[in-house]
């Protein structure tokens, strides 16, 4: 909607692995300079264990994969 409107984005995903996933595969149906990227986001995670944060292992391993075409 909000890109639709002519917004830039920039989706954004906590620790559910699963929506997190979803909302990166979401954000890749669009083909549009809106979409500024994806940001992980932590709620009082020390920095020592954002390696091993679910999410963001997850999320981050879905990014480097190539998009398929469209």
């Amino acid at each position: 909607m909000f890109i639709d409107k002519g917004f830039r984005v920039l989706p954004t995903g906590w620790k559910d692995v699963n929506a997190t996933k979803a909302l990166i595969d979401c954000t890749r149906q669009y083909d549009s300079s809106k979409v500024l990227g994806y940001m992980f986001t932590t709620w009082g995670v020390k920095k020592e264990a954002l390696v091993d944060f679910p999410a963001l292992v997850e999320g981050l391993k879905l990014m480097q994969t190539k998009r398929s075409p469209s």
